[in-house]
């Protein structure tokens, strides 16, 4: 759960950031959605 809570603060913070920033900030973003994507499916396998 902490996990999830921490990718809301990354996109609050996406909009705060410098544009030079913006795509690494996006980059974890996308990642963090594919992690979060992982463990619900890994949980439906359980």
């Amino acid at each position: 759960m902490p996990r999830i809570s921490k990718c809301k603060l990354q996109s609050r913070h996406a909009y705060q950031a410098s544009a030079s920033k913006q795509k690494a900030i996006q980059r974890e973003k996308y990642i963090c959605d594919i992690n979060q994507i992982l463990i619900q499916t890994d949980d439906d396998e359980l």
